[in-house]
């Protein structure tokens, strides 16, 4: 399962540089998960 919740960009939190939340919590983890 993607963890987007912990992981870094540049050290920063990934829902602080990607707002789109509805992008992360479906089509971004449907993606990864195949």
């Amino acid at each position: 399962v993607p963890d987007f919740l912990n992981a870094r960009i540049l050290g920063l939190p990934v829902k602080e540089v990607i707002t789109d939340t509805q992008w992360l919590e479906h089509e971004f983890t449907q993606k990864v998960q195949k």
